[in-house]
């Protein structure tokens, strides 16, 4: 973990090498302190072969007692074990690696256990798998043994034991470990192969962590790698079922751990600098080491000093980490533990997920237990009746849609944080946009879309000359008929064909299938009965997501109400003022019975010559429209979307040109913080 924490968890110094460290998390483990260290060196002082050597000694085929000697102890007899380990394989190549546990995928959802032994921490293991967790870290050898790893199997927990390595620099302390000392060194691996062979077998073993942060804090480079190197070599031969992983300081040893430990099998990243340095982290170690990355640590991402604890602020970052970093990061990044389980202290409180008492901190607890539940499953969305009116349900939870319209060139990371940032959970897209690769970032910002799949109107408005302005508005027909029933059968097969392919996009909230397409038909009757034929062969193709159809103001409601029951909900486009959305919301109960959703809603804009607004008006009219429009308009209304993502230069139909300033991000890219702030105040007063 970075040096820069707060000062309310204690860090090892050179030195501070006490056997029960563990419960600041961060010293050094039981195992790894000045009186083992001398023993090693007594050790490796008689030794007569290398580590090889002994390694291989210390199989049941090579050990065999001395014939002559009557002072030599007895061989020891094969030591059969009453484990089975499960076989863990990375497989893969940078941006598509895959951890595999016994042939099954594994994705790894841990927390740091920073318990004092995993064989006494049942009480904290019962907690750890009610929040979701299904993995657990630790920092030095004393915390797991195998009566541990016994209770981390009746939880259904892997677990990845790890042994301390020094980060003592000799630069600063002349009796510091050196990792260029040979003996030192042989009789580490010796005591890391013992550590290793009394483990090994266990199922709950997920793999092996070496080291934590010692390149980084250690200064010895080259020596260490090399050391490290020596390391995993060692494991693997008398291993094959685990990985090795190493965990430093963000990408700080990766170009020396690609150039001298060729054998390490997977990079270990300690962060807690936000999800941005976890995505470009991922990017990085697949480039520079062509190895995969697990998360060993990550935690609130806030400015320093931060005296105490702010739930909501906590629960954000390790939410945002999560859900925008690990979870994007999959195919080069196996998961990741959040840091730390427990408060270490009644006046440490600053990284626990639950407290010292192993009591969950609500915000917090509740926050990380929901960002676990995300899974690649298809989310089952639907309308359900509320009291007099509908609420909207993702998964048997309520849903109010607190969106914007965007346009697919829009549609970018930057975007995205911007609008999470603001509180918004949903865009309105047209279907082009879920063929972009940024659309996979949605669910990790905890953002959905409505998908649009445009119909055909019967008339179009002619448009203007590219060269000319027009007086007065003129409309040509097109080739639609909504009276033709054999281009009614065409268009819906096209349609549920485009649904099909998509519908198990985890992005997807809803169809949207027409935009104002009733009020440019002749054919009104007959369009309502073609949309109620669409929603039907739409529903049965895709049960998971409503259907909405956007109309005018409250345009079509008479005859929707009459021909088409299969629709779910009606969408309305409104420039006029937040009386017309809840007039529409207020009919479209009565004669439809059914909830609305405001696709477009701004205030008093009286054409296009309203759209050059000033900041401060705009702002204005964003809160005023959801207090007086959207809010007052339940429970008969599923929730909205702001007009527009970003400000642009347009033509309007008379061919006059405009500018439509609209938007939370002006045409230049800069974002609008003022107009920013007040929408996410008032979207969380809610």
């Amino acid at each position: 973990m970075p040096r820069s924490q707060p000062p309310s968890i204690p860090r090892p110094t050179a030195g501070s090498h006490g056997t029960n460290a563990v419960v600041d998390t961060r010293g050094e483990a039981a195992g790894a302190g000045n009186t083992n260290r001398v023993a090693r060196r007594k050790k490796a002082a008689v030794a007569e072969t290398n580590v090889d050597a002994r390694v291989t000694a210390s199989t049941p085929s090579q050990a065999t007692a001395p014939e002559a000697t009557p002072t030599a102890p007895a061989a020891a007899a094969p030591v059969v074990s009453k484990y089975k380990p499960r076989h863990v394989e990375v497989k893969g190549e940078p941006e598509k690696f895959e951890l595999l546990v016994d042939g099954k995928p594994y994705f790894i959802k841990g927390v740091g256990f920073n318990v004092d032994s995993l064989e006494y921490a049942e009480p904290e293991l019962k907690v750890a798998k009610e929040i979701g967790f299904n993995s657990l870290r630790f920092w030095g050898q004393g915390q797991v043994n195998l009566a541990g790893l016994d209770l981390a199997e009746k939880y259904g927990m892997t677990a990845i034991p790890s042994w301390w390595l020094s980060h003592d620099n000799p630069k600063n302390n002349p009796t510091a470990r050196d990792y260029s000392n040979a003996k030192e060194n042989a009789a580490e691996i010796e005591d890391i192969i013992e550590w290793v062979n009394e483990l090994k077998d266990h199922p709950a073993v997920l793999m092996w962590g070496i080291g934590n942060e010692s390149y980084h804090f250690g200064g010895q480079g080259e020596a260490y790698c090399k050391h490290l190197e020596n390391i995993c070599q060692a494991i693997h031969k008398i291993d094959p079922n685990h990985p090795v992983m190493s965990v430093d300081v963000n990408t700080s040893p990766i170009w020396d751990f690609a150039k001298f430990t060729p054998s390490l099998d997977v990079y270990g990243c300690n962060t807690y600098s936000g999800f941005v340095a976890i995505k470009s982290t991922s990017i990085d170690v697949g480039k520079i080491m062509k190895r995969p990355v697990v998360f060993a640590e990550f935690g609130p991402n806030l400015p320093n000093g931060i005296p105490k604890i702010q739930p909501k602020l906590h629960a954000q970052s390790w939410v945002d980490s999560w859900k925008k970093g690990v979870l994007l990061s999959r195919g080069q990044c196996f998961g990741g533990y959040f840091f730390v389980f427990h408060d270490g202290r009644p006046d440490d409180i600053y990284f626990g997920i639950v407290d010292y008492k192993n009591r969950p901190k609500p915000i917090i607890t509740q926050a990380v237990k929901n960002a676990l539940s995300v899974t690649d499953s298809i989310d089952a969305v639907k309308v359900a009746a509320k009291g007099e009116g509908f609420e909207l349900e993702v998964n048997g939870d309520p849903y109010f849609i607190m969106g914007v319209n965007m346009d697919p060139t829009e549609l970018s990371a930057a975007s995205l944080d911007v609008a999470a940032r603001i509180g918004l959970n949903t865009l309105r897209l047209p279907l082009q946009a879920v063929d972009k690769a940024e659309f996979a970032y949605l669910p990790g910002y905890g953002i959905k879309a409505v998908v649009r799949i445009d119909l055909d109107p019967e008339h179009r408005v002619k448009l203007p000359p590219k060269d000319g302005k027009v007086e007065k508005l003129e409309w040509e027909a097109s080739e639609r008929d909504y009276s033709n029933e054999e281009q009614n059968r065409a268009a819906i097969s096209v349609v549920v064909a485009m649904v099909e392919k998509n519908k198990a996009n985890n992005g997807i909230l809803m169809w949207e299938l027409g935009n104002e397409t009733f009020s440019n038909c002749t054919h009104k009757e007959e369009f309502a009965k073609f949309l109620n034929e669409l929603c039907k062969a739409v529903h049965a193709a895709d049960p998971n997501h409503p259907i909405v159809y956007t109309t005018t103001f409250d345009g079509g409601i008479r005859e929707f109400a009459k021909f088409t029951p299969e629709l779910d909900v009606l969408g309305t486009s409104s420039n006029a003022g937040a009386g017309m959305l809840t007039s529409t919301a207020i009919r479209a109960k009565k004669k439809m019975n059914k909830p609305v959703l405001f696709m477009v809603s701004s205030f008093l804009d009286e054409g296009s010559g309203r759209s050059n607004l000033s900041d401060e008006v705009k702002i204005w009219c964003d809160v005023e429209m959801w207090k007086r429009g959207v809010l007052r308009s339940r429970p008969n209304t599923l929730g909205g979307f702001f007009r527009a993502w970003q400000d642009r230069d347009f033509k309007d139909i008379f061919g006059k040109d405009q500018k439509d300033q609209w938007g939370f991000v002006k045409k230049d890219g800069t974002v609008k913080e003022a107009n920013v702030t007040a929408v996410h105040d008032v979207l969380i007063e809610d």
